[in-house]
């Protein structure tokens, strides 16, 4: 008989959860098993199987896309509540396992084991934890090959605290300093297998095996979103290894998720994102189509909305606080405005002048003060000077303003250039 340190034929124990978003089911509940050492020659163990709650996925479970178990003895089985898990194949059902070279029958927990009781064993073999050992195994007495008490050796394996000489007479798959020893490292386990949290060695899995962490999978590789050993890492966008994922890519082999599913939810529809929802069924999500509005500004050029591009939202584009953007006449009856420089920050509103606003002060006894006309885009009128003959104000005294010069004259030409009393003296060209 070879003994195998990594078979499970106790208590089911829950070490992962797994959810499937769209199509297939989900798996809630992973057996696995570590030995339990029996007496009188049977086995102690709980009733296999697994179950939970979980989310439907959408569609009907499919017990053929359901990840597999442990073990050749733990069957696939979709659950009332359409998701999926692994009940415990009957009794004496033959099987194989790769992790057991000797298993030829299931126990009815979920394990292959050599032998369900003392019928499996030839001569005067015992039946033994699933294993067919000499009689000599329980005597009560350290003989034979034993390296402790009827257990090591040709027996079934030692508990933790027996002499051992090598991993394989120890239930935990650790011989320390030749005792039998919990493991607390992978290190400790030795190539191709892994610490359980129980400190029991185990063989890593084959893809397609519920994990809960990478160094469980001979691959070296657990998705967190599949909790299934996979062939590669398989943790892109879109990618799943889970045949209820992938488009039935198969359990264990990483694939893109088929067009417009998005089991795990990294595809939600949205403008500001640019996805149009759903997968691409390239590993990708689906972009929205080019145009479409994906952050709104303010409506002008101080902060112009922004569309989608080749599946992605630019960057937001804000104009600097000196931009003009919206042309005045130029001076203060209508100046320019500028952007505020706040992303979402509209042109601000038009700033006009009254009719009644002096937009140029009088600059002398001939002048006139002008005033704005109060309308968008009109400048302050051109300046101004009162009429020729006109009197200034204040008075210009013996002149009348020229209409020419907004200060008062200081010659004449005749008389009419003279206040009234006043006549013009054509030597000095003087009103006297």
């Amino acid at each position: 008989m070879n003994k195998l340190w990594g078979v499970g034929l106790g208590l089911a124990a829950v070490v992962g959860a797994l959810g499937v978003g769209t199509g297939g089911c989900e798996l809630v509940a992973v057996v696995d098993r570590n030995e339990l050492r029996g007496t009188g020659g049977s086995l102690v163990g709980g009733a296999g199987g697994s179950g939970g709650s979980g989310g439907t996925g959408g569609v009907a479970c499919d017990p053929l896309l359901c990840p597999a178990g442990t073990t050749a003895c733990e069957v696939p089985v979709c659950l009332p509540d359409d998701t999926c898990g692994l009940d415990p194949a009957p009794a004496r059902t033959a099987c194989t396992d790769v992790q057991n070279p000797d298993g030829v029958l299931c126990d009815g927990q979920g394990s292959c084991v050599e032998c369900v009781d003392q019928t499996d064993c030839a001569g005067t073999d015992l039946c033994e934890t699933g294993s067919c050992v000499p009689e000599s195994c329980s005597n009560l007495t350290q003989d034979g090959d034993e390296t402790d008490v009827d257990c090591g050796g040709s027996c079934s394996p030692c508990v933790n605290g027996d002499a051992c000489v090598d991993a394989s007479d120890c239930e935990s798959g650790f011989c320390n300093a030749l005792v039998c020893a919990a493991c607390t490292l992978d290190v400790d386990c030795g190539a191709g297998n892994y610490c359980e949290a129980g400190g029991t060695c185990a063989p890593q899995k084959l893809g397609g095996t519920v994990c809960a962490a990478a160094n469980e999978c001979a691959s070296g590789f657990c998705p967190a979103d599949d909790l299934v050993c996979c062939d590669v890492a398989c943790d892109g966008t879109c990618e799943a290894c889970l045949a209820a994922k992938n488009g039935n890519a198969g359990n264990g082999t990483c694939g893109p998720v088929p067009a417009a599913a998005d089991p795990d939810t990294e595809c939600p529809a949205g403008a500001a994102t640019c996805r149009l929802g759903g997968c691409n069924g390239s590993g990708q999500c689906s972009p929205a189509p080019d145009g479409t509005l994906c952050r709104a500004g303010s409506g002008d050029a101080c902060d112009p909305d922004e569309t989608c591009a080749g599946g992605s939202c630019p960057t937001d584009t804000v104009a600097p606080a000196s931009t003009v953007c919206r042309t005045g006449s130029g001076d203060s009856c209508d100046p320019n405005e500028t952007c505020p420089g706040t992303a979402g920050a509209a042109c601000p509103a038009d700033v006009v002048a009254s009719a009644v606003t002096e937009c140029r002060p009088k600059n002398g006894s001939c002048d006139v003060a002008e005033s704005c006309p109060g309308v968008a885009g009109q400048a302050c009128p051109a300046d101004a000077v009162v009429a020729d003959g006109t009197a200034g104000s204040p008075s210009c005294v013996e002149y009348l303003c020229d209409g020419l010069a907004p200060g008062c004259p200081g010659s004449c030409v005749d008389s009419t250039d003279c206040a009234p009393t006043y006549t013009c003296n054509t030597g000095p060209n003087r009103c006297q």
